[in-house]
């Protein structure tokens, strides 16, 4: 048997090609995008670009699933592409700014995270079909991972290699190439070799159980005592709260979420196990785990109205209360069914997600418009405000060679070099830290200090030898990186690497 045939792959490629066109066009595109913007001045690419290639992706992939069942490859792929052309329709008419709206913002995210998700449960919808739900989710979330695998090992090999060429024959092929690489390597391969390996229509509903002994080990073995402690101390903390009768501390919340999720992860990766039967113990998760965390849900709840109480609603709020009505609903359809239909977990997480923040009845635009008017305007703004913070430019420039060096260096007896990244230096014999704006070099020995006032020259648009020149010395930038946070007037330096020239006093 040959371990690789050119044919084989040839027709791999043309199957994944006629089933998923659209999808691989997309691929293409958002390399295409990375291309464009390591190679040449394209740092302004529209912000609709990158949304409309990176999640048509997953929209188109979704849609191909959903269809194949019922039409032919032809009608398939036409019916992909008027759902990627309408997603195309959205984004042309998101505003400029998305980074202004927190509901926009939110909407883009669920609808992002919806067509991701709906590529494991679109091809299930019908009743009894379980047990194929979990066949063919743990297939292509496993194909998934082993893509990004295959993609890091091929990006680590081909790197070694050019590393070997740049070594052994003195041959420098540049950044710009190891970036090129990573984007075939990390995107277009391994989006590829996904598409390529998600089980086809037929192999998609196989009913017969793919299940693999260490899933039972990580749900049954590890995860369980671990959600059995938080249980505990939840357990515990409820106790307290009765015996004090006091109200409960706001962020129980968030550890009830951790052991409710967890809960439900545990439910779906034993599944295969109580199916098959004879586990005491899974039969036991399967059928009573609900009930055990619903005291724990009324604490979330009783947190919940007591954080809305005392500092009124906000957008967050507003989706750990629908999180906690969804662990209600969806604990008590597990009970009931005794675990039977696990995709639903997963399908209705998803269809209250788009319908809470998808249009004028989105949490957002109610918590925006909400009636308690001047406390929730001063919450939502507070959102809106720490998302203008978070707006950031990164800069970086490498604008100085080494012959440079002499003819700006005439005249300074001391020369040292600086090399700075994150806070860390491996030189002894100097310090440094920058704040305001400031980067600080101590030399150690002789204590001296210079206070180099970065912020100039990255808000600097010239691109010309960048030069910081005090009274007896100067400092020649050769590389600088970091983020410039327009909002705040600051900069979170990541590197910097120059000259110090300097008198001796």
């Amino acid at each position: 048997m040959k371990l690789f045939s050119l044919n084989t792959v040839i027709e791999k490629l043309s199957l994944v090609a006629k089933r998923f066109p659209v999808s691989i066009l997309l691929t293409i595109g958002v390399s295409v995008l990375l291309f464009m913007l390591i190679n040449g001045d394209y740092e302004d690419i529209p912000f609709r670009l990158w949304l409309f290639y990176s999640i048509g992706i997953p929209v188109g992939i979704a849609t191909v699933l959903g269809a194949e069942d019922f039409f032919n490859n032809l009608k398939t792929c036409a019916i992909s592409l008027i759902t990627v052309l309408l997603w195309s329709v959205y984004c042309f008419f998101l505003p400029d700014k998305v980074e202004d709206s927190i509901g926009q913002i939110i909407e883009i995210i669920v609808i992002s995270a919806s067509a991701f998700f709906a590529i494991f449960f679109i091809s299930f919808l019908k009743k009894d079909t379980d047990k194929s739900f979990w066949n063919f989710t743990a297939q292509t979330f496993f194909q998934m991972v082993l893509s990004q695998i295959f993609g890091s090992l091929l990006f680590g090999g081909l790197s070694l290699a050019m590393l070997a060429i740049n070594g052994l024959f003195d041959v420098s092929l540049g950044e710009k190439m190891y970036a090129n690489l990573a984007v075939v390597c990390l995107a277009l391969f391994p989006m590829i070799y996904f598409l390529a390996n998600i089980p086809d229509k037929i192999k998609k509903h196989n009913n017969e159980i793919f299940y693999h002994k260490t899933l039972k080990i990580l749900a049954l073995y590890i995860l369980t005592p671990i959600l059995a402690v938080y249980a505990i101390i939840l357990y515990a903390y409820l106790f307290k709260i009765i015996l004090t009768w006091e109200l409960p501390n706001g962020w129980i919340s968030w550890l009830v979420s951790i052991l409710a999720l967890g809960g439900l992860l545990v439910i779906t990766l034993l599944y295969p196990v109580r199916v098959q039967g004879g586990n005491k113990a899974v039969a036991f998760l399967s059928r009573w785990l609900g009930l055990l965390i619903l005291p724990l849900l009324v604490l979330m709840t009783i947190g919940i109205f007591r954080r809305i109480g005392d500092y009124g609603i906000t957008i967050n709020r507003c989706y750990i209360l629908l999180l906690n009505l969804w662990f209600y609903g969806i604990y008590l359809y597990l009970f009931l069914t005794k675990s039977k239909h696990i995709k639903w977990i997963l399908m209705s997480f998803v269809g209250i997600a788009l319908i809470t923040s998808i249009g004028p009845w989105s949490v957002a635009n109610i918590v925006k418009y909400s009636p308690t008017e001047d406390e929730n305007r001063r919450l939502y703004n507070g959102i809106t405000e720490v998302v203008e913070v978070e707006k950031e430019t990164y800069f970086a420039f490498d604008n100085v060679h080494d012959n440079e060096v002499c003819t700006v260096a005439e005249g300074f007896d001391t020369f040292v070099s600086i090399d700075y990244y994150n806070s860390y230096s491996d030189n002894q014999e100097m310090q440094f830290s920058f704040e305001n704006g400031v980067f600080e070099i101590k030399i150690v020995q002789t204590k001296r200090v210079f206070h180099l006032p970065l912020k100039r020259i990255v808000k600097n648009d010239e691109k010309e030898t960048k030069l910081i020149q005090g009274e007896d010395y100067i400092f020649i930038v050769r590389n600088c990186y970091g983020y410039y946070y327009e909002t705040q007037d600051s900069i979170d330096l990541h590197n910097v690497r120059g000259y110090l020239f300097y008198k001796e006093r």
